[in-house]
C-alpha cells in the first residue's frame, strides 16, 4: 500500500513539474510579490514600489501580496530592451482581489496590469483589468487607434473576494480565463498594437485619467505567447497542490545533498 501511495505521489510530482517546466517558457516577467517586487524570471525586470503596502495573500500568508490604496499606489516596471513591447502573442495572468465592489461608469477603469508606448500619451500596447462592471482586456491597433477590447461574459461588479485573471492574445484570438476557466473568446484578426519604452505599470495606469485599482495584486506574470488551456488551468493551484509539489521538491533535494 505504501509503495502504491508513493507511485501516484511520483507521478502527480511528475506531472507538476512538467506543467511548472512548460510554463517557463516565454516568460517575460514573474513577480510573486514574496515581500518586494523582484521579478522571478531570468530577465531581472525588477519593479520599484510607489506607496502600495505589503498584504496578506490568497493563502493568508502575510506580506505575499501588494495592496493598492486606489489613489496613488502603484508598481512600475521599465520595459528594458523593449521587453513588453509584446504584438504577435502574449498572455497576462494575475491574482486580484477588490477592496470594493466595483461598479465603475462606462468606459472607466480599474486598471492591474497596464502597459502604453510612449510616457504622456494613452496609445496601448494591452491592458487587463475593469471597465465599467465587467472585466476588460484590451489592446489598441496602431494603425487606426482602435481599441480592440474583449469584456467579461458577465459583471464582476460584486466581487470582493481573490480571482485568477489571464488574458490571452494568439495572433488572432483574445481570450479570457476566470480562475482556471475559459470565460469568452474574440477572434480579431491581426492587431499590431502600439509599441514604445513606457514604463509597464501594475495597480493603475499613467496618463489616461488616472484610473486606478483598489484592493490586491498578486502573482503577475507575463509571457511573450498564448499560454494553453492547460497551462491557464495549472496557474489555479489548490493549497494540497502546492504541498505536494514542495513535498516532491525537497524529497529530490534531500536526494542529491
Amino acid at each position: 500500500m505504501k509503495k502504491l501511495l508513493l507511485l501516484c505521489l511520483g507521478l502527480i510530482l511528475v506531472s507538476i513539474s512538467e506543467v511548472q517546466a512548460n510554463l517557463s517558457d516565454g516568460l517575460v516577467a514573474c513577480y510573486p510579490f514574496s515581500g518586494n517586487a523582484d521579478d522571478m524570471s531570468v530577465n531581472n525586470l525588477d519593479g520599484t514600489v510607489f506607496e502600495a503596502s505589503l498584504t496578506n495573500d490568497r493563502f493568508d500568508n502575510p506580506e505575499q501580496a501588494y495592496f493598492f490604496d486606489g489613489q496613488n499606489d502603484y508598481i512600475e516596471v521599465e520595459n528594458t530592451g523593449g521587453a513588453f513591447d509584446l504584438v504577435n502573442s502574449w498572455s497576462i495572468s494575475v491574482w486580484a482581489k477588490p477592496a470594493e465592489p466595483i461598479n465603475l461608469p462606462s468606459g472607466i477603469g480599474a486598471p492591474v496590469v497596464w502597459k502604453t508606448a510612449f510616457v504622456g500619451d494613452n496609445k496601448q500596447t494591452f491592458t487587463l483589468g475593469w471597465e465599467g462592471d465587467k472585466i476588460l482586456l484590451r489592446m489598441e491597433r496602431a494603425s487606426n487607434d482602435e481599441d480592440v477590447k474583449l469584456f467579461s461574459a458577465e459583471p464582476y461588479n460584486n466581487l470582493t473576494d481573490w480571482i485568477h485573471i489571464v488574458g490571452t492574445y494568439d495572433g488572432n484570438t483574445m481570450s479570457l480565463y476566470l480562475d482556471g476557466a475559459l470565460n469568452n473568446s474574440r477572434d480579431v484578426g491581426e492587431v499590431i498594437a502600439y509599441t514604445g519604452p513606457a514604463p509597464l505599470r501594475i495597480g493603475n495606469d499613467q496618463y489616461s485619467g488616472g484610473s486606478v485599482f483598489h484592493g490586491a495584486i498578486d502573482d503577475v506574470r507575463i509571457y511573450n505567447r498564448a499560454l494553453s488551456e492547460e497551462e491557464v488551468l495549472s496557474l489555479v493551484p489548490e493549497p494540497a497542490t502546492l504541498s505536494l509539489f514542495a513535498i516532491g521538491a525537497l524529497s529530490l533535494r534531500r536526494r542529491k545533498s
